[in-house]
């Protein structure tokens, strides 16, 4: 089975809009995939301590769960933000194959 990790822009975004984006990307996979999959939970629900650089620490905990994917799903506008720039440079470099979303509904 597949473990699979979605790569999603966090900044100024509420968690209703990440799960709605996440469940429509989901159900896509569901019907284009022809492997069954896992999709790791990549959401970070602590809080780093406030001597942290929260958007370091953050990133730190997602590539930490980024090891063990074996695909990584790139949301729309990934490139918009630094922390998803660096999980699409981590996915190039270690050659993890990545597919990248365009607009939900849509794989390039």
């Amino acid at each position: 089975m597949k473990k699979v990790f979605i790569s999603q822009r966090r900044n100024q975004r509420t968690e209703e809009e990440m799960m709605y984006e996440m469940n429509n990307i989901i159900e896509t996979l569901e019907e284009t995939l022809d492997d069954e999959f896992e999709i790791i939970d990549s959401h970070i629900k602590e809080e780093p301590s406030k001597d942290k650089n929260r958007s370091v620490w953050l990133l730190s905990k997602a590539i930490e769960k980024l090891a063990e994917a074996n695909i990584i799903v790139f949301a729309p506008l990934w490139e918009l933000e630094r922390e998803t720039e660096i999980e699409h440079e981590i996915a190039r470099l270690y050659k993890i194959p990545k597919i990248e979303i365009v607009s939900i509904g849509d794989f390039s």
